[in-house]
């Protein structure tokens, strides 16, 4: 009689069958450290175009305040013109009060009413000048950055100049 022995082959799955338990630890560590590494680069790239959308708003900014003083309607609308950027933004002029009890904070409703006009009812606004769509934006929760700088303005009140302090607003938004 003959008998056979027959080796049991239990366990035995293949070359990279027997190492998947050792690789799996493997690949989940990858998954996370791409996720972490994705993330971290988001977050770095939101950071970035926030900081330039900011550093675009100070560059209108310091463009329109070069000079101290806004003449005229004139002037305001030459040193609008010497803007250069392609953010899209706004800037306008409203009164600034001494008096605290009439000051007024912007609001997209009532910031219109406020703009300050020259003589021929010309609006000290440049950039988007189209009153609705900065009611928009205004209104809107998209990515803008609002700006406030003291500046003056020399007006005309009872055929008398005057230089009167203002709000300059600068508004950028993408």
């Amino acid at each position: 009689m003959k008998m056979s022995i027959t080796k049991n082959k239990k366990g035995l799955i293949g070359a990279i069958g027997d190492d998947l338990p050792s690789l799996i630890p493997i690949f989940l560590g990858l998954v996370v450290f791409f996720a972490v590494f994705l993330n971290t680069y988001n977050v770095y790239k939101d950071t970035s175009n926030l900081y330039d959308l900011q550093q675009e708003a100070i560059k209108i900014a310091m463009t329109l305040k070069a000079e101290p003083l806004i003449p005229d309607y004139n002037f305001f609308n030459e040193t609008c013109g010497k803007v250069n950027t392609t953010t899209n933004w706004t800037a306008f002029l409203i009164d600034l009060p001494l008096d605290t009890n009439k000051q007024i904070s912007l609001s997209p409703d009532t910031f219109a009413d406020n703009i300050i006009k020259d003589t021929e009812e010309n609006l000290f606004i440049c950039g988007d000048d189209n009153i609705e769509s900065v009611q928009k934006i205004l209104q809107n929760n998209s990515s803008k950055l609002i700006y406030l700088y003291p500046i003056t303005v020399q007006r005309k009140i009872e055929n008398v100049e005057h230089a009167l302090p203002a709000k300059l607003y600068v508004i950028v938004w993408r």
